[in-house]
Parts: structure tokens; C-alpha cells; sequence
């Protein structure tokens, strides 16, 4: 593979030959290249977008190397992450090993060899594909769909997960089938993947088997979420993102792992070189740098710095708090004491309308007394009347008409 694509993200052979066992039978034996670092563990160096950031360019890393294979004519057919791993801390390249499935998916003269109907499974059962499982024969989307598996996977936070996968520990058959089907609703499987994600999986259930996978497509994708990642960490506070970092991790690190594969074009394959590097930052492929006990000292005075500093904000700000309480509370007092004093001290406008009210009752009070005189008066009249009318009779009065007769008749005789 390597006189093709020397630049291919695949272990290397070394060495190769043929040893008598303990036997005296011949023994074949391969040297192949040794990945120092874990997959899972380079992850789990970093929690939250860093996390998700190294995710990212490890996937896409190995969507490099499962393209290298494809150009080659071959399947990997058994991709987990036990599966790959990264050469070194220096230079942090993802790499694919143990090719104990591959197969050949093409003929002599690069023909697409005639896809079996029945074969044996191959592979490992939680990350294969569901149309693997059924016993047909594999081809290059069931490598994207393990792919896709391992990505879900890597991207759960959580410390020695249960279920990393919808499917683990689920004995019934026809769950899993489902699971892995096209009909599995997504949010099952991508809770915890970036949104990109989820047009990636549209489009490995739905696309056409027979015909060539986009690379292009998958590749862009994941360039969207490492672009969208470094947004947000620029974003950040500084402590924030060093104090998530692994110790022994620096910059030049970060850098080197979106080179992807062992030359001074990043490695990228054809399908992929097209995309550019939006959203990722070139390798400068230096190894000097300070040392790992000068890196813990600076980033122990970035934590006790930004300690100090989140201190004097709290500080800061329980003071602010205690004076606008304080002004607050003097405000609420003289309102309440303006309250009273209007309460206590009745405006120009009610002391005339009380005095109006007084003076009406005087008025009502006052009509009743004038009517008592004038009925008094009355009184008297109709007294002074009968007064008259008995003196009258007892003859006090003027003399009558037959008086005044008898009088003129004596004065005639």
C-alpha cells in the first residue's frame, strides 16, 4: 500500500519474513509501526469543547485513512476505537491498525468484484453495520457507517459509560436491527454529537450502495463542527481552556493534529485536499518547545491568577450588591415617611371642602329656628284675637246698635 500512497494514515510494515517455531514448522511474522497513544485515552485528556475539538480532528483523521484503504481497493471491515491509535505526543497523527479483516473489494484490473448474497459475518458485532449483521456482503458504506459508530462513541463525556450506544447490552435481535436501520430516530443515536453530524447520518442511511461515497460531503461536515468548536473556545476565557487541556498538551500539539497524515501537505487525499483548511490551523511540524514541568508551572500561576481575579470580582460585586441594597432601603424610608407626612398633613383643597361642608350644616341648622319664630308669632296673634273678642263680650267693648237706640230715645224724652 505504501509504494502507492506513502502518505497513507496506516501503520506502516516494517519488516516481514518467515521463523521456525518450537516446532521446526515455518512461522510467517509482520514488524508493523506501534501507535504509543490510545485513542480513548488522547481523548479523555480533555473534557468539554476541547474535547469535543480533539473528537473532531481524530475523526477526521481516520476518515483520511479509511479513504487511503478504499483507493487501495480495500475494506477495513472491523473499525473501532481499539482499532486506531496516534504515533506520539510530538506528533499527534491518527493512524489506522489491525488489518486482520480487510478485504478486497475489487478485481485484477480495478473492477468491482461481484457483491456475494450470503457470507459470514465479519467484524465486531456493536460497531458494524445493520446490513452487515444480516450476512451480506460489505462494501465501502458499511466502513462510513462504523465510522460514524466509533464518532458517537467518542463524543459521550460521561466516564465509563453503560451504554455509549443505543444497542450495548441489548440481547433482543430485532432491536438492534432496528437501531441500526434507517427508521432509527437519530436523537437516539447523536445525543451528544454535534449538529453536523446528523446530515452526515441522513445521507449514509439514504445514499445508494452501489454507488462511490462522498468523501467530500463527510469531510466538509466535520470541518464545519472544528471550525464551529474553535468559534467557541476563542469566545472562552483563557484559564478556561487551559485548565481543560491534558497536562503535557501545548499548542504546537493542537496545531499538528489537523495535518492528518505524514507529509507537508497534511497527508489529505485527493477527495479531501479540495476542501481547504477553513476553520483549522496548519501544522508547523516543529518539535522544540518548553518542557513538561515549565508547562504545569505556568499553568498552575493561569489558575491561581485567575482565582485571584474571580475573588476580587465576588468581592466586588457583594459590595456593589450591600450599597445599592443600602440606597435602596434609604429610598423606601423617605417614601414611606413623605407617605405620612401627606397622611398627617391634609392639603389646601380638603380644608375647603370641609370648610363648605360646615358651613352648609350651619345653614340647615339655622332654617329650622327662623320657622320656630314665626310660628311663635303667630301664636301670639291668635291670642291677642281672642283676648279681644272676651273683653267684647264682657262689655268692655264699644256699645251696640240697640244701646245707642235706647239712649237716643231717653235723650228724646
Amino acid at each position: 500500500m505504501y509504494k502507492q500512497n506513502p502518505k497513507g494514515s496506516v501503520v506502516r510494515l516494517l519488516d516481514k519474513g518467515m521463523l521456525a517455531d518450537q516446532n521446526g514448522e515455518g512461522m510467517e511474522f509482520m514488524v508493523l509501526e506501534k501507535a504509543e497513544i490510545p485513542v480513548m485515552d488522547y481523548v479523555k485528556g480533555a473534557k468539554g469543547l476541547e474535547r469535543k475539538w480533539r473528537v473532531s480532528n481524530v475523526m477526521l483523521q481516520m476518515l483520511k485513512g479509511i479513504h487511503d484503504m478504499h483507493v487501495q481497493g480495500l475494506l477495513h471491515r472491523d473499525l473501532k476505537p481499539d482499532n486506531m491509535g496516534i504515533l506520539a505526543k510530538k506528533q499527534p497523527i491518527v493512524v489506522l491498525f489491525d488489518l486482520g479483516m480487510v478485504r478486497m473489494y475489487t478485481g485484477f484490473f480495478g473492477e468491482h468484484r461481484q457483491p456475494r448474497t450470503t457470507c459470514a459475518f465479519r467484524g465486531t458485532p456493536e460497531w458494524a453495520s445493520g446490513y452487515a449483521q444480516k450476512g451480506r456482503d460489505q462494501n465501502r458504506f458499511d466502513d462510513l457507517i462504523g465510522w460514524l459508530y466509533v464518532a458517537v462513541e467518542l463524543f459521550d463525556e460521561t466516564e465509563n459509560p453503560m451504554q455509549p450506544l443505543p444497542w450495548t447490552f441489548r440481547q433482543n435481535p430485532k432491536i438492534v436491527k432496528f437501531l441500526k436501520s434507517p427508521f432509527c430516530p437519530a436523537y437516539l443515536l447523536l445525543r451528544r454529537c454535534p449538529p453536523q453530524f446528523y446530515a452526515i447520518n441522513t445521507y449514509l442511511m439514504t445514499a445508494s450502495r452501489k454507488t462511490t461515497p462522498d468523501y467530500h460531503f463527510i469531510a466538509n461536515k466535520v470541518l464545519e463542527t472544528i471550525a464551529d468548536l474553535e468559534n467557541q473556545m476563542s469566545k472562552l476565557p483563557s484559564s478556561i481552556t487551559t485548565s481543560s487541556a491534558a497536562p503535557g498538551d501545548n499548542e504546537k500539539e493542537k496545531s499538528k493534529i489537523t495535518g492528518g497524515g505524514r507529509g507537508g501537505d497534511g497527508g489529505r487525499p485527493a477527495a479531501i485536499r479540495n476542501i481547504g483548511t477553513a476553520g483549522t490551523t496548519t501544522g508547523t511540524g516543529t518539535t522544540g518547545g518548553p518542557s513538561i514541568n515549565e508547562q504545569q508551572q505556568k499553568k498552575s500561576i493561569l489558575k491561581v491568577s485567575s482565582d485571584d481575579q474571580k475573588k476580587k470580582s465576588k468581592s466586588d460585586e457583594f459590595k456593589q450588591n450591600n450599597n445599592n441594597n443600602k440606597e435602596e432601603a434609604a429610598k423606601d424610608s423617605k417614601d414611606t415617611k413623605e407617605v405620612t407626612k401627606t397622611k398627617e398633613q391634609p392639603s389646601k383643597e380638603q380644608k375647603a371642602v370641609e370648610e363648605k361642608k360646615k358651613s352648609i350644616q350651619s345653614d340647615k341648622s339655622a332654617v329650622p329656628e327662623n320657622g320656630g319664630e314665626k310660628s311663635g308669632d303667630k301664636k301670639a296673634v291668635v291670642e291677642n284675637k281672642e283676648s279681644l273678642e272676651k273683653k267684647d263680650k264682657s262689655g268692655n267693648a264699644l256699645p251696640t246698635k240697640s244701646r245707642k237706640s235706647t239712649a237716643s230715645k231717653n235723650e228724646i224724652k
